[in-house]
């Protein structure tokens, strides 16, 4: 029924050219215990100890375009894709591990049925592993891979607990407890045996085509246990970050649709997950982003690796508040567990967040409903009302994705990649983001989140800024006076090697500030300039320059120079945006009057993580700003004639916003 097959690695290790053959009969299975069930059961009735949803490519698994394999990413799952007959393929993950318990979702995409899938497991170094496979025409296998050699410890075997045909989708899954190793699929013990080998290693997942190329598998929503690393007891972690004042909730009645609209955002999904990711947290530690806090009634803590919500009062509802921006339109998704508690609670995302008695609601529950409620001026409204849904997993210890789509009014409720219900509401326009839970009369209650990804989105094409109208020429005698200033030392220059008192950096609770071979700045509200005043020179006259960047691949902001400052509410701001646009302002008496609005110029390398030298040459009420050594316009001006000098990084609408600066220069030119 197999035929040889040559193997082909990827990730770890390098690629070997194998043969082995399979027995031309299948053997019987051994003898089954009930230990494994046993374990299993209990251990995923806790959080994984390594989860993989494959919703994206972070880079844990490689991808791959070769003649005879394919391997990458596409919607929502990991794809192995086998050209070549009688070829092998397996993907190592980072995950080394010794004794586990590993399931995966695998899904017949393409090609022969005659193929195999499944997980490789305790991987060496020199590529010795074990191989655990089934195939979409019934059977399953384990093998091991040693000294070059494939050494059969199951041969194959035909079983009914496969799901076959083009559309299976079977579970397979190991539990590899010292020498004992135990295959599942589907969640049925199919054999158990004892081998030792090899007592820990990577794990990873294989596919391979054993006779006709261009088998096709897909994987998703891998679960990994670690025997050795039981879940402890969480450790709450206090941060500075307010959560939202908790409040009680009300059990709502549960309504049954028994047809709720469904609608198809599959293509916007995919339009809107292609842009880059505004925030995502795999909660491995704590690092700040989340409102934390602990209370008689509920507390909130990082835990597990996952954000973890406990509430021990009936009727009692709490959240953690995420620190980012407070997005009018959005996506925002993450895996969401009920750990412990009875199935009558709720748990999910609260988005539009104005206050603790303002904001909008989506949980689910464990009996399978959702529902999508707002509160207004401490008002609960039920937009939609409890109603069952399918796509729900009601299984204890369940892993749900859920996700909300809002843009501008329109509302999209996603579970587990299923658009559920969509509505249309325009009472909140935006707010923050947040995850929440709550008990009705039963409590106490865990909830778990993990996996939260959150992308900001902009309203439709993003306008032309107008270009400037009237714009003024740069003065000739302005460049000429530039160029010989170049050809002398500047009277202060800093590489911002290290911190030396010239430029504070006491962060605030909206912005950070460091220097180490560069001066960085962090904005971490929505709308905000935060700035550091060079502590040497507050010069009249003078030229200043300094390079300056929004790190590639963050959130676009703003960043430039602050001159003749005055104080906090009087001072000229010569901005540059990274998507190739200038603009001038001065604050007077704390209100902004537009001298030049956002303009466009050519002289601005738009290209993200690009560095622009913007420049001021300030001399009595003529005002030159250049940028790149390009002088732009010369502006008069005499509001203030002298003052301090800054550098600023600012924030749109979303954050955060990250900016470096670098090289320094200035020419005191005051008489």
């Amino acid at each position: 029924m197999r035929k040889p097959v040559r193997l082909v690695s990827f990730g770890l290790f390098m690629a070997l050219l194998l043969l082995f053959a399979a027995p031309a009969t299948a053997a019987p299975p051994s003898q089954a215990s009930d230990t494994g069930p046993d374990l299993v059961g209990a251990l995923v009735a806790s959080p994984p100890t390594y989860y993989e949803s494959f919703r994206k490519d972070f880079g844990d698994w490689e991808t791959n375009d070769e003649v005879d394999f394919q391997t990458y990413f596409a919607t929502g799952a990991y794809h192995i894709r086998v050209d070549a007959e009688e070829t092998l393929v397996w993907a190592a993950s980072s995950w080394g591990i010794a004794n586990f318990y590993a399931e995966v979702d695998a899904f017949y995409v393409a090609g022969p049925e005659d193929n195999s899938f499944g997980i490789s497991f305790r991987q060496q170094d020199n590529g010795d592993m074990y191989i655990y496979s089934a195939s979409t025409d019934g059977y399953f296998r384990l093998v091991k891979l040693e000294g070059g050699e494939f050494i059969s410890i199951v041969d194959w075997t035909q079983t009914a607990v496969v799901e076959t045909g083009p559309d299976a989708v079977n579970r397979i899954a190991v539990l590899a407890d010292g020498a004992s190793i135990t295959l599942f699929i589907n969640d049925q013990v199919v054999d158990e045996v004892e081998d030792t080998s090899f007592t820990s290693g990577w794990l990873g997942l294989s596919a391979s085509a054993p006779g006709e190329g261009g088998i096709e598998v897909a994987f998703d929503d891998m679960r990994v246990w670690d025997l050795d690393a039981m879940p402890e007891e969480p450790v709450v972690v206090t941060t500075l970050v307010p959560t939202e004042e908790p409040a009680p909730t009300e059990t709502p009645e549960v309504v049954v649709t028994p047809e709720p609209v469904t609608v198809d955002v599959s293509a916007r999904l995919e339009e809107v997950r292609s842009e880059p990711l505004e925030f995502s947290d795999d909660f491995r530690s704590d690092n700040g982003r989340w409102g934390l806090s602990e209370s008689d009634s509920a507390v909130v803590s990082v835990a597990n690796r996952t954000l973890q919500i406990e509430v021990f009062e009936a009727n009692w509802m709490n959240w953690s508040v995420n620190d980012g921006a407070n997005p009018a339109n959005f996506l925002i998704e993450a895996d969401v567990t009920r750990v412990e508690g009875d199935p009558n609670t709720e748990y999910g995302i609260l988005f539009r967040l104005q206050d603790g008695d303002n904001f909008y609601f989506f949980p689910i529950d464990g009996l399978g409903n959702y529902s999508l409620y707002k509160k207004q001026n401490g008002e609960w409204t039920a937009l939609i009302p409890w109603t069952a849904s399918e796509e729900i997993d009601i299984e204890d210890g369940a892993i749900n994705r859920m996700a909300v789509l809002a843009e501008d009014t329109l509302l999209t409720l996603l579970i587990n990649d299923s658009a559920v219900a969509q509505i249309e509401d325009e009472t909140f326009a935006s707010g923050r983001l947040a995850l929440a839970a709550g008990t009705f009369d039963q409590a106490p209650l865990t909830a778990q989140f993990d996996n939260v990804d959150i992308w900001i989105l902009v309203e439709g094409e993003t306008p032309e800024r107008p270009t400037a109208e009237s714009l003024a020429p740069p003065d000739p005698d302005a460049m000429d006076q530039v160029a010989a200033l170049h050809d002398t030392d500047p009277d202060q220059s800093d590489q911002f090697l290290r911190a030396t008192g010239r430029w504070p950096i006491e962060p605030t609770e909206s912005s950070t500030f460091s220097i180490s071979r560069a001066l960085r700045i962090e904005v971490t509200e929505p709308q905000l300039l935060a700035w550091t005043i060079n502590q040497d020179v507050s010069p009249a006259d003078f030229l200043v320059e300094v390079d300056g960047w929004v790190d590639e691949a963050q959130t676009e902001g703003e960043y430039g120079i602050i001159i003749r400052r005055q104080d906090a509410d009087n001072y000229y701001l010569y901005a540059i945006s990274g998507d190739g646009f200038f603009g001038f302002w001065k604050r007077v008496g704390g209100e902004w009057e537009t001298v030049i609005p956002w303009s466009n110029t050519d002289a601005i390398d738009p290209e993200p993580g690009a560095i622009n030298r913007p420049g001021v040459l300030a001399i009595g009420n003529r005002i030159t700003l250049m940028l790149n050594d390009t002088p732009l316009t010369t502006l008069v001006d005499d509001t203030f004639a002298t003052g301090d000098i800054g550098l600023v990084a600012g924030s749109f609408d979303a954050t955060p916003v990250n900016v470096g600066f670098d090289d320094f220069a200035l020419w005191d030119l005051t008489e």
